[in-house]
């Protein structure tokens, strides 16, 4: 028996390799048809790997296939999300002649964006899901409110909240948040 590991253990760890070599290569092709990206649809087939063992959950082969399969679809579908949306973000940016004073106003940029973005990720759980939902997603108040299932007078309170406290910890670069989300007037 390996040093400190328990039989089951053994056993779990032997069980998810035969899933894994049974499974990796298939699950690839189907990612990689979605992706056109091998490199990435590897990356996403791994993670949900990674998800099943640590989420241990080994009821049935149907199951399990299903599972897999539809892991690997839902995680390239956020990541074609992320990138489109990422995609439409650098096509609202002017392409611009590399000097050095665009450098230095790109890295002020990045790094303003980078403290905005690192705030928001502060405000209380409730508090930035309604914040990210409303500003960043543009959602109307009242398809918020249904999303979170939670009253629409809720989410304007917590609009507030978060409107208050950003203002607070940004201070001298809260205007910039009018810029970057519209929704935020």
């Amino acid at each position: 028996m390996e040093h400190g590991a328990t039989e089951r253990e053994i056993f779990d760890r032997r069980e998810y390799e035969k899933i894994f070599h049974a499974y990796y290569s298939q699950l690839c092709l189907f990612a990689n048809r979605m992706l056109d990206d091998f490199a990435g649809a590897e990356d996403i087939v791994q993670e949900v790997f990674v998800s099943l063992f640590s989420k241990r959950v080994l009821n049935n082969a149907i199951e399990l296939k299903s599972y897999l399969y539809s892991s690997v679809y839902n995680a390239c579908m956020n990541h074609l999300k992320r990138q489109k949306y990422i995609e439409g973000r650098m096509q609202s940016f002017p392409v611009e002649e590399l000097t050095e004073e665009n450098y230095l106003l790109n890295r002020i940029e990045s790094e303003v964006m980078e403290e905005i973005f690192r705030t928001i990720e502060l405000l209380p759980e409730e508090c930035k899901k309604v914040f990210k939902l409303s500003y960043i997603e543009g959602l109307e108040v009242s398809k918020v409110a249904a999303l979170l299932n939670i009253s629409e007078n809720t989410v304007k309170t917590q609009r507030q909240r978060a409107r208050r406290f950003l203002q607070e910890r940004l201070k001298d670069v809260f205007f910039i948040l009018f810029l970057l989300f519209p929704h935020f007037r």
